[in-house]
């Protein structure tokens, strides 16, 4: 499951279970704001794995936020979900604040380029003008590829 969030890419992956409807309500404010703590972040993801394992009656939940230059990784286990997802955005959010006070400027500095850069990037919309579109109906493919090295990180 994705969540639209302006800020933060959030991926929800449950395994063994369901998460209950009243638990994606507190979920969401919760994601809420983690979002708002990453929001100076340029492209922020963050993944959460719940599974649940039967045989000791315990869900295990583990968050994987990656920010330029970090990846912070957090796990609970709790016989209780809501338990086990909180303690995890806790320590999310404490390593996220931390790092937000000495983060990795070359990496941040990077992040941001290559993300100024995405959004600066538009493609023709019709596919079939401009040099590109000759290089490859001339079959040219020398000239195809050197129009493209210009786009390539």
């Amino acid at each position: 499951m994705q969540l639209p969030m302006d800020h933060l890419r959030a991926e929800i992956e449950a395994k063994a279970c369901d998460i209950p409807f009243d638990e994606r309500a507190r979920l969401q404010s919760s994601l809420a704001m983690l979002a708002e703590t990453v929001k100076g972040f340029p492209n922020p993801a963050l993944r959460i794995d719940v599974t649940y394992h039967p045989h000791s009656d315990v869900y295990h939940v583990e968050f994987k936020l990656k920010l330029p230059g970090l990846t912070i990784f957090t796990g609970e286990e709790n016989p209780y979900l809501d338990t086990a997802l909180q303690r995890c955005f806790r320590k999310a959010m404490r390593k996220t604040e931390a790092y937000k006070e000495n983060p990795d400027r070359q990496a941040l500095a990077v992040a941001k380029s290559r993300d100024a850069l995405n959004r600066e990037v538009v493609a023709p919309e019709d596919p079939e003008v401009g040099p590109l579109a000759e290089a490859a109906e001339a079959g040219d493919y020398r000239r195809f590829r050197t129009g493209l090295a210009a786009y390539e990180d």
